[in-house]
């Protein structure tokens, strides 16, 4: 072998290893699946739509008014609170 094809496949080799060296690690997330009810402190036990905001909070659109949880505990938004009608079928 001759000295320049020498450093020409010394050279894709070290290409190789600096792209297999700066690979990101690929990971799966862990998703956790929960069933909440009423009995869970969910308003109520009609569901139309649900979606996480992008500050975290989960919403669910209910027969009962906008449903907020905070991980914590439910919070409802209903006419009281100026929607303009308790049934939330979607977002």
């Amino acid at each position: 072998m001759n000295k320049q094809c020498w450093i020409s496949v010394a050279g894709q080799m070290l290409l190789v290893a600096l792209f297999v060296g700066f690979v990101p690690k690929v990971s799966a997330q862990s998703f956790r699946m929960v069933r909440f009810g009423v009995e869970h402190g969910l308003l109520s036990s009609e569901v139309y739509c649900a979606l996480q905001d992008c500050t975290g909070f989960l919403w669910f659109g209910t027969d009962r008014g906008a449903v907020r949880y905070d991980g914590y505990e439910f919070r409802l938004f209903s006419t009281d609170e100026g929607l303009p009608d308790n049934t939330v079928f979607q977002y």
